[in-house]
């Protein structure tokens, strides 16, 4: 490990004024301390923030109801707990279900995956509340990018008033443990491979601009397939448009000496191996989300009681 210093390094980006620590190690080196992940989660917890902000004119004294995306929920907590959520006016946070709202909110913030289910459920909860003569202001955040459907589904569905507000909030990458990062974009594989839809790895390479903006221009980037080519092309295009804006960090000594990217189409069958660890087996049979299985409390019983009975 050694301090970070000025090197010139090659390609400068501007810097989001990332914190000054102890660089981790060089890759092929053992790590001689956790590598500072904490600045992603703290830009995820701004990007949220924000956006709740936003919902009532730019104060955080109003108060909410967060109507959340349950595939969304387990993100959301690896970012914000509950007394964050407060400060910034949110009192009260629901699942987004088909059951109407009852909550006597005046502000009503979706923070929902832009699919066309979620558009219905959102139509016909707006629907509801206009049929109890409520005047509510509904503000959809899509998660990680604005998608038209979203409005057509609404207006389709006549409910696209003046009082509803679209926008997105990327997230980006979220620490899931100390030494792993996810964007939690479980379906852009699919996206991109049988719906062409390829738009999803820009915010990849923007999640990875971001992370190069706390850390340092990372100087060596590899990869492997055609996606991960795509991304690197975006990275580097994106690193010359922020290199225009400012030229303060092309001293910084970056953090990370190698990035490389991997495309899933490369390799097929690494998913299909049974894994031989116990972490890999739980994930198996009961998967892993946001960091977080759920083990059926029958398991647990049964383990306890097979250990009590020897």
């Amino acid at each position: 490990a050694r301090e970070p210093g000025p090197t010139g390094s090659p390609g400068g980006a501007p810097s989001a004024a990332g914190p000054q620590v102890r660089r981790a190690g060089m890759i092929g080196s053992h790590l001689q301390e956790p590598f500072p992940l904490e600045p992603t989660r703290d830009y995820a917890r701004g990007e949220l923030t924000a956006m709740l902000d936003m919902a009532d004119g730019g104060e955080s004294t109003g108060e909410k109801l967060l109507v959340i995306d349950p595939l969304l929920s387990g993100v959301l907590g690896l970012i914000a707990d509950s007394t964050l959520l407060q400060e910034h006016g949110v009192t009260k946070s629901t699942h987004l279900t088909q059951s109407p709202i009852r909550f006597p909110h005046n502000v009503i913030v979706y923070l929902v995956r832009g699919t066309v289910a979620n558009a219905k459920t959102i139509a016909e909860h707006i629907r509801h509340q206009l049929s109890r003569k409520l005047s509510n202001d509904y503000h959809i955040c899509m998660v990680p990018r604005h998608t038209p459907v979203m409005q057509r589904v609404l207006e389709e569905e006549g409910v696209w008033l003046d009082r509803v507000r679209i926008g997105e909030v990327d997230l980006g990458l979220v620490p899931i443990e100390d030494d792993l990062v996810s964007m939690e974009m479980g379906n852009l594989y699919r996206d991109c491979e049988v719906l062409g839809d390829r738009s999803g790895l820009f915010f990849v390479a923007k999640s990875l601009m971001r992370l190069q903006l706390i850390y340092g221009v990372i100087p060596l980037v590899r990869g492997k397939g055609d996606h991960a080519k795509q991304v690197a092309e975006m990275l580097e295009m994106l690193r010359l448009e922020m290199h225009g804006e400012a030229e303060e960090d092309e001293e910084r000594c970056p953090m990370i000496d190698e990035l490389i990217l991997v495309d899933r189409a490369t390799d097929m069958v690494s998913p299909m191996l049974t894994p031989r660890t116990y972490e890999g087996l739980i994930d198996e049979q009961y998967l892993f989300e946001n960091g977080v299985a759920a083990i059926p409390a029958s398991v647990v019983l049964t383990a306890q009681n097979k250990s009590a009975s020897r």
